[in-house]
């Protein structure tokens, strides 16, 4: 999940409506775009709505509605702070199966399969300086995965 404090204001305003996992959701799944958020007050509007849930669910799907009916709403990509979240994750990941054991090497081959980088990226990624990325795990993932594979 994104950190709050690394959103622009836009979307801490919408956190405050929405809830912070749904505007991570939101961002993971239309990042970079402007949806027409429908009032659901036509035939079209229903329409919209429905290809709403069937992208982002139905439960968020209903909550922009209410919230923003009737806007053109544009979700910013926030790709620094995805990509400070997702960093923050991997050295937590890297953490937990280091305490379990993996070997170094391992742990990177793991995670550059996981994340779909190159082995180099996610070295660069394990040696930064913890207190540079963000605390959050990426839209609810986290190191309770890890054991998964």
């Amino acid at each position: 999940m994104l950190a709050l404090e690394t959103l622009p204001a836009s979307l801490r305003d919408m956190a405050d409506r929405l809830g912070l996992p749904a505007v991570s959701y939101l961002v993971e799944k239309l990042g970079g775009t402007t949806i027409p958020v429908p009032l659901r007050a036509s035939a079209i509007g229903e329409a919209r709505y429905r290809r709403l849930c069937e992208i982002i669910g139905k439960e968020v799907a209903t909550a922009l509605c209410r919230e923003y009916g009737g806007v053109a709403l544009y979700i910013p990509n926030c790709r620094a702070a995805v990509m400070d979240a997702r960093d923050a994750e991997i050295i937590a990941v890297r953490d937990d199966l280091a305490k379990n054991g993996v070997t170094e090497r391992e742990i990177v081959e793991r995670l550059a399969r996981r994340y779909r980088l190159s082995d180099r990226q996610v070295w660069r990624i394990l040696k930064r300086i913890p207190c540079q990325t963000a605390s959050a795990p990426l839209f609810g993932r986290g190191v309770e995965q890890a054991r998964l594979w």
